[in-house]
């Protein structure tokens, strides 16, 4: 599983490549195709467990602690927020510091994460899950 190591409060503005990934039965060979996102929408979502359902966890005031199990991101990006042009399947994940601000893992614990995209069709793909590991920011800025 791959792991992303962000540190918390950080803004994370990442490209997302969507295309499919098709495997020659024959000689084993991996071809990736773009995947056109025009009217498509993505969402982005980080969970403590996989099977935390998909709603916003509420955290305590010095966010140590989580107030319910769910997930700790769920971060839609809608159709008018990719990348022209739309057949080349790029957008960006625009999560802003407030968005990451999540509670730190436990030393070596690593969450869940992954994308799901639902196009103009209403034809449904998940990504692989991966892991995300939160680290503390040493530096505390203050805005």
């Amino acid at each position: 599983m791959n792991v992303i190591t962000h540190k918390k409060g950080d803004s994370f503005n990442s490209i997302i490549r969507v295309r499919t990934k098709t495997v020659d039965p024959d000689t084993g060979a991996i071809t990736y195709e773009p995947i056109n996102i025009t009217g498509a929408t993505i969402w982005f979502t980080i969970k403590i467990q996989e099977a935390d359902p998909d709603v916003a966890v509420e955290a305590d005031p010095d966010n140590s602690i989580l107030a319910q199990n769910g997930a700790l991101l769920l971060k839609e990006i809608g159709p008018t927020e990719h990348t022209a042009p739309y057949a080349n399947g790029l957008s960006n994940t625009n999560c802003s510091a407030e968005d990451m601000d999540f509670a730190v893992n436990e030393v070596g614990e690593k969450y869940f994460a992954e994308f799901q995209i639902k196009d103009s069709a209403g034809n449904i793909m998940s990504s692989e899950t991966f892991a995300w590991k939160q680290l503390q920011d040493l530096v505390q800025v203050d805005e």
